[in-house]
């Protein structure tokens, strides 16, 4: 027992000291608002998976959550084992479309997006606009409400 929870403080642990040392903005420092509009720029080759998720977004008219994480990736696993099956978290992603994106798998696709950490998430507009970039591990309730912010702003800006 006193060996798991060590795992599982290291995790944390590391993953934090990682998201400390890219210094993208925290989960409370998020882009929100009207602070600035920033147009995604996808690379010209996209994987197939990700053109069915960019037409399922303008199909259904819900905005895009891009997870970038990696199979070794203890915050990332986290986070889908703790956070996604929440139920405040769960019910909201009913209104997003998930886009799941290997970072060792799709390099190229990391890169544009400048992820230097992971987890990463970006939430992006119908319209391609990044409306919102976190870092790291958060808490079910806090994520929840990180998503039902950007997509009230989603729609309120069409």
């Amino acid at each position: 027992m006193k060996m798991k929870s060590l795992v599982i403080i290291s995790i944390l642990v590391l993953g934090l000291a990682q998201s400390e040392a890219n210094e993208p903005p925290a989960p409370t420092e998020m882009i929100k608002g009207d602070e600035k509009r920033v147009l995604v720029r996808w690379p010209d080759k996209l994987p197939t998976f990700v053109i069915k998720s960019l037409q399922e977004s303008k199909a259904q008219e819900k905005p895009l959550l891009l997870d970038f994480s990696a199979r070794w990736c203890g915050p990332c696993k986290l986070m889908d084992k703790k956070v996604f099956p929440d139920p405040r978290v769960a019910r909201e992603l009913e209104n997003w479309v998930l886009l799941k994106i290997d970072k060792d798998k799709y390099p190229h696709l990391a890169n544009s997006f400048s992820v230097s950490g992971l987890p990463t998430y970006f939430l992006v507009s119908e319209q391609g606009e990044i409306m919102g970039k976190s870092l790291g591990y958060q808490i079910a309730p806090d994520f929840a409400e990180w998503l039902v912010a950007a997509r009230k702003r989603s729609k309120s800006r069409k």
